[in-house]
């Protein structure tokens, strides 16, 4: 099944091409080493920004093609989509690069009226493109193709910033558990630093860790449903616990306030009179005082008449 489907200019080309990528199931991040490998591979074709020649659409389809022929980009982004539609794939869709999120500050040599949407970067000695999408940052052309979705990026940062290249590095969430895994990228031209850090790196809070956290969440909320170990919040589940309540709180915050909750209840259940019990009859050190004095008034009193018949 496809997972990830791209639209993209190929640069450094006198005639304007596009690429189509497609991404597998699995096979967006299978270049990393802690990601498993992926049997297939993403596939990558060439079209040309023209129209097709009249009588090159056949087949049962052709008059509905015929319709959306203006470009083979149309005619492809036809075809695909209702492939995927037909697949049963109601959420993939075809994904081009946008200026107006980011767009290269360097003049293109080839076409220089047109703004570049990629930059020329090298991943350890292979030289190729980044293109900063609405949905993640692009590697290519060059082989492994690398896609890293915005929702696995755990952190973005600079290194070895010079007077006219810079180096990023973007840490990835590679896959289950907390295994991170850093991936650079090299000499990108200076002229381009604001451009990736002001439009897009800010924009999407790349260097926010908490951000980062939202983003994880969000995808394996998507990739798993809500987590119903419990039921509904304040119902018991199917594990006999109560479900968490949707409180906005950390389970560190939630935990911290059990205990002083349990505190609380101590104190309340705590009866300082309780100490002043006899383990006796019941009778009270009040009642017992008083019993002894009246023993002393007695023998007062006895005393009393021995003196007056003596």
């Amino acid at each position: 099944m496809v997972e990830y489907a791209f639209y993209l200019p190929v640069p450094e080309k006198a005639q304007a091409q596009h690429n189509y990528v497609i991404f597998p199931r699995g096979s967006a991040l299978a270049a990393l080493s802690r990601t498993p490998a992926s049997d297939v591979e993403p596939l990558v074709f060439t079209v040309p920004a023209t129209a097709p020649k009249a009588g090159a659409i056949a087949g049962p389809s052709a008059t509905a093609a015929a319709a959306v022929s203006d470009t083979y980009g149309s005619l492809f982004d036809w075809a695909l989509t209702t492939h995927l539609r037909n697949a049963g794939n109601k959420t993939t869709s075809i994904v081009s690069a946008d200026p107006k999120i980011f767009h290269s500050q360097t003049r293109q040599a080839h076409r220089p009226s047109e703004q570049a949407v990629h930059v020329r970067a090298f991943r350890g000695s292979k030289d190729g493109y980044l293109f900063f999408l609405p949905t993640g940052i692009l590697w290519g052309y060059k082989k492994p193709l690398l896609f890293l979705p915005l929702d696995r990026i755990a952190a973005f940062s600079y290194t070895s910033v010079l007077q006219r290249t810079f180096n990023i590095v973007v840490e990835v969430d590679a896959g289950s558990g907390e295994d991170k895994e850093e991936i650079e990228f090299g000499m990108l031209d200076q002229e381009d630093y604001g451009g990736i850090d002001e439009t897009y790196v800010r924009r999407h809070g790349l260097q926010d860790r908490s951000m980062a956290d939202r983003r994880k969440a969000k995808r394996e909320l998507a990739e798993n449903g809500p987590r119903k170990k419990a039921g509904e919040p304040g119902e018991p589940g199917a594990d006999g616990e109560e479900a968490p309540a949707d409180d906005g709180l950390t389970e560190l915050q939630r935990a911290e306030q059990q205990l002083q909750d349990d505190e609380d209840d101590l104190e309340e259940d705590y009866d300082p009179g309780s100490d002043g019990e006899s383990d006796g009859d019941g009778a009270s050190d009040d009642e017992d005082e008083d019993e002894g004095d009246e023993d002393d008034e007695d023998d007062e009193d006895d005393e009393g008449d021995e003196a007056e018949s003596a």
